[in-house]
């Protein structure tokens, strides 16, 4: 798979723990200095991160994104100050 196989809102598969997530951003593609990073949600709505070369050996893309964009929908979070 090559970098630009990794598509934001579609499913992607854990392939060792078949767990279920969405790409919601690419982080990182304009720095010389970090790497670029996969950004994803699980169900849970639970945000993870890997580096794209990481991400790419260990995920394999699943399905469409039809249901994607309930999962990663965006989560508003109140602070106290």
């Amino acid at each position: 798979m090559q970098q630009n196989a990794v598509v934001v809102g579609h499913f992607y598969t854990h392939i060792s723990s078949r767990a279920t997530y969405v790409v919601v951003e690419i982080a990182n593609e304009a720095s010389d200095k970090w790497p670029v990073m996969v950004v994803y949600v699980d169900v849970n709505r639970r945000t993870w991160a890997r580096p794209m070369k990481e991400f790419l050996v260990k995920f394999e893309r699943y399905g469409e994104p039809d249901k994607a964009s309930e999962i990663a929908k965006p989560v508003v979070m109140h602070h106290r100050v």
